[in-house]
């Protein structure tokens, strides 16, 4: 009988563990390592995301954000970051590879809120998968308020960033504060065609855009305008990136 307890805490200890920790990313100690590795310990860096691979469920992918403060006369606390992308074996607790992001991502008025890895099916070769970095931007003006979200593409096995700030979500407006207002915003989808370029397939860019306005209209708060379009773009491959339109780099609409 004592036999039996004693195998049943040890089960009950074990799946308890496991519950614990459903995936290594959310093994503090497993990230700490791996940075480590990466001699990333920086006071001013910190974990951004952690997912495992779904096409190699014995790799994780851990995404970390190193600050530097950037002090100059336009911005007063400005914070700029690299973004290192490490691959590493789960059950060897080894870094596989380490990758740093050729750009850096200011944080000022327009605040980075957070990044997070994006695992969708992104097959661009039929030997290429993809991974996505989703980076969210916003203000925090309540009268003027202005958030955007960028998708880029990596190819972590060759090095190389193949799709470069991608804007897939967009919202900007202008209002009182209390009804009168005026919002514009756009949100897309990347869609893997089957035609290609230069060994890659092309990329379409399904956007959704919308204006709204509302007013006083006696003495209530109403829509008084509304306005949906829908734009489609196809992404090529120039042999080193995707070509990517003005209208969805830059912040206008």
């Amino acid at each position: 009988m004592q036999v039996k307890f004693k195998l049943g805490l040890v089960a009950l200890l074990s799946s308890v563990g496991q519950w614990v920790y459903a995936t290594p990313c959310e093994d503090v100690n497993f990230t700490n390592l791996i940075l480590k590795q990466a001699h990333l310990t920086s006071p001013q860096g910190h974990l951004a995301d952690c997912k495992v691979l779904p096409q190699q469920q014995d790799q994780a992918l851990i995404v970390y954000q190193q600050g530097e403060l950037d002090i100059n006369e336009d911005s007063e606390h400005a914070q700029s970051y690299q973004l290192h992308l490490l691959t590493a074996d789960i059950q060897q607790q080894k870094l596989l590879d380490h990758y740093i992001d050729p750009n850096s991502y200011t944080s000022d008025a327009m605040m980075l809120q957070d990044i997070r890895i994006d695992t969708a099916a992104y097959q661009l070769h039929p030997k290429l998968r993809a991974i996505g970095l989703r980076i969210n931007f916003a203000n925090s003006s309540s009268v003027n308020p202005y958030s955007y979200n960028i998708l880029n593409l990596y190819d972590l096995k060759n090095h190389r960033k193949i799709l470069n700030n991608l804007r897939v979500g967009l919202d900007q407006g202008e209002n009182d504060g209390r009804c009168n207002a005026d919002n514009h915003s756009r949100s897309s989808v990347l869609i893997v065609l089957n035609t290609q370029h230069q060994g890659m397939f092309d990329l379409r860019v399904n956007s959704k855009e919308q204006n709204e306005s509302y007013r006083w209209v006696n003495d209530d708060c109403k829509q008084t305008g509304h306005i949906e379009n829908k734009r489609s773009h196809v992404l090529i491959y120039n042999g080193q990136r995707y070509n990517i339109p003005r209208y969805l780099t830059e912040y206008e609409p």
